[in-house]
């Protein structure tokens, strides 16, 4: 029945029609056929998924991957061939699942930013989300402010949280795709009333979404904003009565779908990453930034996460391709004769729109997961992949084999990420959980510990003479 409920709520009512999306009413029994294939023959797997992939993903007459704009079509061209994908694919990489995960659907909205954090000053974490606010533990839903939509977008696609006004209680700094205002909302001291919002500027570009983060090194976070067309920029935020925002202008290379905030060359100043290069900071509050072209990301996913993955003492990228197939992080070498080189590495090909990750200790243990998924329909059906099954994966490293390991969170349910990820202890009962808002609902997945291990059949031993044949 789930299976069902969501091939209704995520196909639209003018591409049923096509007889490609009927293999997600039969998922479960897919599923055990793949787990059987793939169990067999594990070199077979991973040769057939790659074939499938591509077949599935080749472009055909005149509805390419770049150009496709007939859904039906796009959908003939890549379910076939990419759902059978994931099942071989994901299945000969062993479907680790340690940890047991409970979906439970919060809401039907479709907004996309979201963000977590005790609204009220109860002692309880509350979720916020485009418009609304749930309280917790209960989550009870409270209007928060009026957000414009236009078409399937809802237009808060980043929040960020931060008492602006000093009062005590936190705020909400906003953008939005299809709005020209910066806003800040200020909570009314925890009360179930609307937010009053205020402009902080006019926005000088588009803005996919923003990041908090402490750019200048100093005072509260600050606000990096993804814009996506030339000249990078900062906001500075002064909290208090009177709140005073600074615009800082970064430069014009690098302006482009991602971005990312970490100290890439080890000299203790945060950096700003992006999808061409990267932004060395020298005196951020005076815009003094060095421009490095050192590699090239494609339509990369927000944020772009730095973070040593090898324990090597050198910060690396981890990054998705936000409308396209694809999880992979970027290796920082030494290179000969001083300086760096940047090697690229596949962590997981088999589903595409990885728009945002988060970067938890899922498993605690010391060295730092990311959390990741499929955002639904990122750019209205257009992209490679768009209506295969909705999944969210965490990935573990080992350093010791120096390989990547994915973890299911939820497959084929209608919990995807939206615009924002949050990954924490929501329930108070020491693991993780992540907050998943998007197209297709606001759903909350609640970690519920390890798995037991699976039961191992005893092995039989050697027949003894005259011993009956079953």
């Amino acid at each position: 029945m789930s299976h069902i409920l969501y091939f209704c709520r995520c196909f639209p009512p003018s591409c049923v029609h096509s007889p490609a999306y009927f293999p997600f009413l039969l998922c479960p029994r897919l599923l055990k056929a793949g787990r059987a294939l793939a169990g067999k023959d594990v070199a077979w797997a991973k040769g057939m998924s790659r074939l499938l992939l591509n077949i599935a993903h080749r472009p055909r007459g005149r509805f390419s991957r770049e150009q496709g704009r007939n859904a039906p079509v796009h959908l003939r061209r890549s379910l076939a061939g990419a759902f059978f994908a994931l099942i071989a694919l994901c299945l000969s990489q062993g479907w680790a699942q340690e940890y047991k995960w409970k979906c439970v659907e919060l809401d039907t909205v479709r907004d996309e930013s979201c963000l977590v954090f005790d609204v009220n000053k109860d002692g309880k974490l509350d979720i916020v989300s485009g418009r609304y606010w749930y309280e917790g533990p209960t989550w009870e839903r409270h209007f928060l402010r009026p957000v414009a939509v236009q078409g399937e977008y809802v237009n808060a696609s980043g929040d960020m949280a931060l008492d602006v006004n000093g009062d005590g209680y936190v705020d909400i700094i906003s953008v939005g795709w299809f709005i020209d205002d910066i806003t800040w909302a200020e909570n009314p001291k925890g009360q179930p009333v609307p937010w009053k919002v205020h402009l902080i500027m006019k926005r000088k570009g588009f803005t996919e979404t923003l990041l908090a983060a402490q750019v200048d090194g100093k005072g509260p976070v600050d606000v990096l904003i993804n814009y996506t067309e030339p000249p990078i920029r900062w906001i500075e935020v002064v909290p208090g009565p009177n709140p005073k925002f600074i615009e800082h202008t970064v430069g014009k290379q690098g302006a482009a779908h991602g971005i990312g905030f970490g100290d890439i060359d080890g000299d203790g100043k945060g950096d700003i990453v992006t999808p061409d290069g990267w932004w060395r900071a020298i005196d951020p509050a005076n815009d003094r930034w060095e421009w490095h072209p050192e590699f090239k990301l494609g339509h990369a996913s927000i944020p772009i996460l730095v973070h040593d993955v090898n324990g090597d003492g050198r910060n690396d990228l981890i990054w998705g391709m936000a409308h396209d197939y694809g999880v992979f992080w970027l290796e920082q070498q030494a290179a000969p004769g001083g300086g760096r080189r940047w090697v690229k590495h596949e962590i997981d090909p088999t589903f595409s729109q990885a728009h945002t990750l988060t970067l938890a200790d899922i498993n605690k243990d010391g060295v730092v997961d990311f959390v990741t998924g499929k955002r639904w329909r990122g750019h209205a059906g257009n992209d490679p992949g768009a209506y295969e099954p909705l999944c969210i994966y965490w990935y573990s490293f080992d350093r010791a084999k120096g390989r990547w390991t994915r973890h299911k969170i939820s497959f084929g349910e209608l919990a995807g990420v939206g615009m924002q990820l949050p990954v924490v202890d929501i329930d108070g009962d020491g693991d993780l959980d992540v907050v998943c808002p998007g197209k297709t609902g606001l759903h909350l997945l609640i970690n519920e510990g390890p798995k037991p291990p699976p039961k191992q059949r005893p092995k039989r031993g050697p027949k003894r003479p005259g011993q009956p044949t079953k």
